[in-house]
């Protein structure tokens, strides 16, 4: 259905809304709709729902959340209008729901028919906030039951017309959703229609303990099914222990989109590519592959090609596999990667096509190279300290951090925040919780560039409460013993600090070479994929060893 998004305009196309009242996220000062407009607006939902029943869709839901149009005309913080569209109560408020419901109804009367309403404060009893409270939404819930206007009611958390609603609305790791599911079960009990919920349920069993508690009839789980489209085919045919999870890093579903990009998914390289055919031929028992390096690339290289019946080795210098995801584990509110690591595990131990050899240094392997067909190298970048500071010892990078168990209690630290595909505001906050005291510097406009819009609120709502300083335009222009200079891009002026104990540089890396593939025999393939060819992050790391996984051999 239109949504007529949260507040915002372009050239030549005018913001518009219930009244002359601006988002958070945008700010722009929309102009209020006349009653003309408002009917234009009621008839292309029509026509939305019109297009839909024809062409075979079985109902439609109406968006009344996130702060869209709809949400607008019944939240008292966006409604101020004074005619028959507004209101001081929500029911007042409904007008424009209750016209576009009715017109749909009775034009379509075997149409299904629904309505997402969102939670906007999980606390029932508490004073009715400014946009929309519980009470309200359950009143508006209950009047629509009983008009018979709608056949079912969705719910969904907070707003999107926030930067802390947008967190909510699309929780991660550390957003505490019982209580808005606590919300959600008391407004069912007033309702005889079915219900759905949505928001954060990544998992089949998260799913089947909200049934269970009867907080919903149904859920939704959309990153879930970005994550693995057939998860519902996989329940029904009992292999759930094959669903590729979401592991909730919001990096290529969310952020893609907040980014202008199409939606994919940093697990399942697939997702948002079913346009690419990638025909793939099965060669069982005819060749041989060998796989230098064990993390995202490497491990869905690997998967590609053993399920074509490639007999597949992968060699990783560790103890694990999972590469950077596994590193990336270690950050706060990052645990949940390791359900990613975990998932490959499971994978290759299913696929007996694939052998896992762990310790196993590429440096150590150069004679066995020369028994396989083909290898793929995938072992990654290493970290980089810009070349002028890598004579001082307190200069250091974001991967050092993480794998050194340095003590940081009482240091004093800066991070150097100056790659868009890495997490500097995670190790601010890594260090910050590990006791240092920490300044963030960023030579670009804003901290966090590049970060999904989830984790980066997240990010900064955890690094306001823990009082780390931020700094823009600005970049470390020398660094001598424990004093720092810092370069201010706008103002041109310098400033220094002689307490800082280390300076963690967050930058791109350089990739690996691999010495032990320069000496094979002419007629072996070798391809670099990933972070091996060059940093440029997770997303194109899975999609390309998948790539290169299906098509390796083919000609040969």
């Amino acid at each position: 259905m239109p949504s007529r998004g949260q507040v915002w305009h372009e050239e030549l196309v005018p913001a518009i809304a219930p009244s002359a009242i601006p988002h958070s996220r945008s700010y722009v000062v929309p102009m209020s709709m006349t009653t003309n407009q408002i009917a234009n607006a009621v008839d292309d939902y029509v026509a939305a729902a019109r297009r839909a029943h024809r062409g075979g869709l079985h109902g439609v839901e109406i968006k009344c959340d996130q702060g869209k149009l709809v949400h607008q005309f019944l939240s008292g913080k966006y409604n101020f209008r004074e005619d028959e569209f507004g209101g001081i109560d929500v029911l007042l408020r409904s007008r424009f729901l209750e016209d576009l419901l009715t017109r749909i109804r009775v034009e379509m009367p075997t149409l299904l028919l629904g309505v997402r309403l969102p939670i906007i404060t999980a606390d029932h009893d508490a004073p009715e906030p400014q946009d929309l409270g519980t009470a309200e939404v359950q009143r508006l819930a209950v009047r629509l039951e009983e008009l018979g206007l709608i056949d079912y009611v969705s719910f969904s958390f907070a707003t999107n017309s926030s930067a802390l609603g947008y967190l909510v609305g699309h929780p991660d790791e550390r957003t505490k959703t019982s209580r808005y599911y606590a919300a959600v079960r008391v407004i069912r009990a007033s309702l005889k229609l079915p219900v759905i919920v949505a928001g954060g349920i990544r998992a089949v069993a998260d799913a089947s303990a909200l049934v269970d508690a009867g907080t919903a009839d149904f859920v939704g789980m959309t990153r879930a099914h970005i994550a693995d489209p057939d998860l519902v085919n996989k329940v029904v045919a009992n292999k759930q222990d094959s669903i590729i999870p979401c592991i909730g890093c919001n990096i290529a579903c969310v952020g893609n989109t907040w980014y202008g990009h199409p939606v994919r998914c940093t697990m399942n390289p697939k997702t948002g590519r079913e346009s690419i055919q990638i025909t793939t031929r099965s060669l069982k028992g005819r060749k041989r592959l060998a796989i230098i390096g064990g993390g995202p690339a490497g491990l869905q290289a690997a998967l590609a090609a053993g399920h074509r019946g490639i007999d597949t080795t992968i060699f990783e210098r560790t103890a694990s596999v999972g590469g950077g995801l596994l590193l990336a584990s270690e950050l706060p509110g990052r645990s949940r990667f390791k359900e990613g690591v975990e998932f490959f595990k499971a994978a290759i131990a299913r696929e007996s096509h694939i052998d896992l050899r762990l310790m196993s240094p590429a440096t150590d392997i150069p004679d066995l190279l020369a028994s396989f067909s083909a290898v793929i190298v995938a072992v990654g970048s290493v970290p980089a300290v810009p070349q002028q500071f890598r004579h001082s010892p307190i200069c250091i990078t974001d991967i050092e951090v993480l794998r050194t168990s340095v003590p940081w209690t009482g240091r004093s630290v800066i991070v150097v925040d100056s790659e868009r595909r890495r997490d500097a505001l995670g190790i601010a906050e890594h260090l910050s919780r590990e006791g240092a005291t920490v300044e963030v510097v960023t030579p670009f406009d804003a901290v966090g560039l590049g970060l999904d819009p989830v984790t980066l609120v997240s990010r900064l709502g955890q690094l306001s409460r823990l009082g780390v300083n931020l700094r823009t335009w600005t970049e470390v222009s020398r660094v001598d013993g424990n004093t720092v200079q810092t370069y201010n891009q706008i103002t041109g002026e310098y400033s220094a600090r002689d307490d800082v104990s280390s300076v963690i540089f967050v930058c791109n890396g350089h990739p690996v070479h691999v010495s032990s593939t320069a000496s094979v025999k002419e007629s072996l393939t070798v391809v670099t994929v990933g972070d091996a060819v060059w940093p440029r992050g997770l997303e194109a790391a899975t999609a390309e060893g998948h790539d290169v996984g299906s098509k390796i051999l083919e000609q040969k």
